[in-house]
């Protein structure tokens, strides 16, 4: 059915002719790079609002340059805790959450106080020795870290410069969602600063 429409497109000849093979992907590939090259044009920045969400976490104090080994460990214990003692389930990314503090905070201090844990689809009925709690919606400016987890604080950088640039407010809350970890300490995150 595919060939009879592709033929009707294209004109009488074969579908599996080399020369319409070769155009098709040869348009398939431009097609492909322009999307690239235009999406890279675009501000690494977004402003957007984050829905609200269920979270069981652990508050936990991030020593700079330990971080990233600190939060695979709490990321590993609260999925086995949340999977086999609760009655709810993981809804997302690990997410690490940082509530009332200055902007600097995430920048320049050698340690910080965060909420480290899992959205889940519902609070659970109980949750000994983690905390649970619902977060609500919040409007942020986000920027997109892929590197090293050594550089994520160049990357609250940028972000908290760009706000600054845009003339918005920080209010005080802000949270790093984990897309990708590896134990070779490469980090993809959504860092989220919350705006007004």
């Amino acid at each position: 059915m595919f060939t009879h429409y592709f033929t009707k497109a294209v004109g009488p000849q074969s579908f599996w002719q080399p020369f319409y093979l070769t155009k098709l992907l040869l348009t398939t590939i431009a097609l492909c790079t322009s999307t690239l090259a235009f999406a890279s044009a675009d501000s690494p920045f977004e402003i957007k609002t984050v829905e609200a969400m269920s979270y069981v976490y652990s508050t936990q104090t991030l020593q700079q340059g330990k971080s990233h080994q600190q939060g695979e460990k709490i990321a590993e214990a609260t999925a086995f805790f949340i999977a086999t003692k609760t009655d709810t389930l993981i809804d997302g990314s690990f997410t690490y959450v940082f509530d009332n503090i200055d902007e600097n905070a995430l920048q320049k201090t050698q340690q910080v106080d965060a909420n480290l844990g899992w959205p889940v689809k519902k609070l659970a009925t109980a949750t000994p020795g983690y905390q649970q709690k619902e977060l609500p919606s919040f409007k942020c400016l986000t920027l997109i870290h892929k590197g090293p987890s050594t550089e994520v604080l160049d990357s609250w950088q940028k972000l908290q410069a760009e706000a600054k640039a845009r003339g918005l407010k920080f209010t005080g809350h802000a949270r790093a969602i984990i897309k990708l970890s590896s134990n070779t300490g490469y980090v993809i995150s959504e860092l989220q600063l919350g705006i007004n």
